[in-house]
């Protein structure tokens, strides 16, 4: 069954989701049997294991380490729901040590052994890419540091005999790109390349990309976004530009990629323009956009005296987790989005059409123009205000979750200073809420800002005016 999308069927898959109390997908709801293809998808693991690094530095304690749990957890729930294959967009081992790369290959093999499902033995394909932790960051300052000021030894280095390590520990041949089959589906994989991207692409793709052409999806991998794709173009870690020239003749290309670390909460995970792009979220040190007084991972706002959010937490541990299960049907892919921490869903699934056009609803300007405002706050909402000698904090419930309203990316605060019959505005800053790594609960939950002091005058008034705001520029109406 071949489904054909527009803007209006787009709008309407909520409808037909809610019609159907039965379905509890898109691909359900419209009776399109089952997927062709489905495969789990993760990125930007990590894997750090106290046991390895004390290994490497007998009887120096390992801190912060990064262990298999939410990976196999992760695996464990693909096998159930009985993926095809799992594809690893980068980041395995967070040092590029061999070491490390064992303990990953070890927790695969406990969910699928020899490559095959534990459940019912049926072949599950392992599809990954290494990014820049994989090869590069044994000479990262951490991994100085854990060495007393050195490098790690030599024979301990994925990098340094890259082919014959790779050979020997996944059974294959490397390459720098290859393409593998899993159900008749084409899988390419870039492996990291250098900071500004992956310079072999292009050529790859002008000689072999016109066998590719067609309605069916292909899926490239590599590790860093295509530049100007998903996340937009303030995207962090993206590439000079390779991968989006190269793919941009296929509007049946799907490209997937990690290396951001940003939450699958964020709408513009997906993109849509000559091919899609789709953000593949991470099992670890999980974070958020730049920009908001809070927040966190990569870019910290040092006005602010807000904590940063992160979903992970150095000396703690990861509170937050994210991957995807991508189902693969005639006419569109259907995406859903997963916490492994607590094992919840992270919102509603994308159906996404493939091949994009130019009425593909995942195209910004058009998520843009069909996007509706975020839900409103509860009934007799208001903004709580305490002041202290350094800071003033302000409390207030997040925004409801009603159907058909967009998910809420965070909140803006307008700052407004009245004195002598004049009316200011001092600042106005946005603030990420509890559903920025996490899917909203229902809108009882608190979401906190605090701003220093000295923003503020000694004297006169000053009124806070609070907005929901959702990832492509609307508001509900504001509480003050």
């Amino acid at each position: 069954m071949r489904v054909e999308f527009s803007r209006r069927a787009f709008i309407g898959s909520a409808a037909a989701l809610l019609a159907n109390a039965s379905a509890d997908t898109y691909a359900q709801a419209i009776g399109a049997g089952r997927p062709r293809l489905m495969f789990g998808l993760l990125s930007d693991i990590h894997i750090r294991p106290g046991c390895e690094m004390e290994r490497l530095m007998p009887g120096k304690r390992a801190v912060d380490t990064i262990e298999t749990d939410l990976f196999e957890k992760a695996l464990a729930y693909y096998d159930e729901r009985g993926v095809d294959a799992v594809v690893i967009a980068g980041d395995l081992a967070d040092w590029g040590m061999i070491g490390q790369m064992k303990i990953v290959l070890g927790a695969w093999e406990r969910i699928f052994p020899g490559g095959c499902s534990r459940r019912d033995g049926r072949k599950v394909e392992r599809f990954v890419v290494f990014g820049n932790h994989d090869f590069e960051d044994w000479r990262s300052k951490p991994c100085k540091a854990w060495f007393n000021g050195g490098l790690p030894p030599e024979n301990e280095i994925f990098f340094h005999g890259l082919e014959a390590n790779y050979e020997r520990l996944f059974g294959e041949r490397y390459e720098p790109i290859w393409r593998k089959e899993v159900k008749g589906y084409a899988f390419i994989g870039a492996h990291w390349g250098r900071w500004k991207g992956i310079d072999a692409v292009e050529p790859y793709f002008a000689a072999v990309g016109p066998s590719l052409r067609g309605d069916q999806p292909f899926f490239y991998v590599q590790h860093p976004q295509p530049l100007g794709t998903c996340l937009g173009d303030w995207c962090w870690g993206a590439d000079s530009g390779q991968a989006t020239r190269a793919l941009s003749p296929y509007p049946n290309a799907v490209a997937l990629s990690g290396h951001s670390h940003k939450s699958l909460v964020n709408e513009r995970n997906v993109w849509q323009g000559a091919f899609t792009s789709i953000g593949t979220g991470t099992l670890s040190l999980l974070g958020v956009d730049a920009g908001r007084e809070n927040s966190g991972h990569f870019v910290r706002n040092h006005r602010s005296v807000m904590h940063g959010v992160r979903g992970y937490t150095a000396g703690v541990g990861i509170h937050a987790a994210h991957g995807q299960l991508v189902s693969v049907y005639d006419g569109f892919v259907e995406v859903e989005r997963r916490e492994f921490v607590r094992g919840e869903s992270l919102g509603a699934n994308w159906v996404i059409p493939v091949p994009a056009g130019a009425d593909a609803p995942f195209r910004y300007e058009r998520r843009w123009m069909a996007e509706r405002r975020p839900g409103p706050f509860p009934d007799g909402a208001r903004v709580v205000v305490t002041r202290t000698e350094n800071t003033v904090r302000l409390e207030f419930p997040s925004a409801r979750v009603v159907d058909d309203a967009a998910p809420v990316e965070d909140y803006e605060i307008e700052a407004v200073f009245t004195e002598g019959g004049v009316r200011r505005t001092l600042f106005t800053r946005y603030v990420y809420g509890p559903e920025a790594l996490r899917q909203a609960s229902g809108g009882c939950e608190t979401v906190l800002a605090e701003f220093d002091a000295g923003l503020f005058p000694l004297g006169g008034d000053v009124a806070f005016r609070v907005r929901a705001h959702a990832a492509f520029g609307h508001f509900n109406d504001a509480i003050s």
